[in-house]
């Protein structure tokens, strides 16, 4: 299997299985295993990957699709152009969920009135204070 080939079938592994962003992420995984730049698989996407690096994508295919953060199976993480070394110690905080803009999936099915009461009180010196 050539890094065009490993790439696109893990793309398309990671999107069936609802893995955001499964374009960087197969990148990410397929660089990692190969122990080189992003950059190579491009410039180099016809050459053939020997068994071990196959057995290695495909076991971090299966660790990412299972649910560990790339960070994790990576093992660093880069910040504002800096690598940082992350370990299962390191806390990844988990992706926000969805929110849904429907005003009655907040009220467990009623509809929620438009209009709320709203009071306004100021605390200061006066009134005549502000312009």
């Amino acid at each position: 299997m050539t890094i065009r080939e490993a790439f696109r079938t893990a793309t398309e592994r990671l999107e069936s299985h609802r893995v955001p962003n499964a374009r960087l992420t197969s990148e990410v995984l397929i660089a990692q295993c190969l122990s080189v730049d992003r950059e190579y698989l491009y410039t180099h996407d016809d050459r053939v990957l020997c068994s071990e690096e196959s057995q290695k994508l495909e076991d971090a295919l299966c660790d990412r699709i299972s649910g560990v953060p790339l960070q994790y199976i990576v093992g660093r993480q880069e910040f504002y152009g800096r690598h940082f070394h992350v370990t299962p110690a390191v806390l990844i905080p988990a992706p926000k969920p969805s929110t849904s803009s429907n005003p009655s999936s907040k009220s467990g099915g009623r509809a929620v009135s438009p209009r709320v009461r709203c009071e306004l009180w100021m605390w200061g010196p006066g009134r005549d204070v502000l312009p």
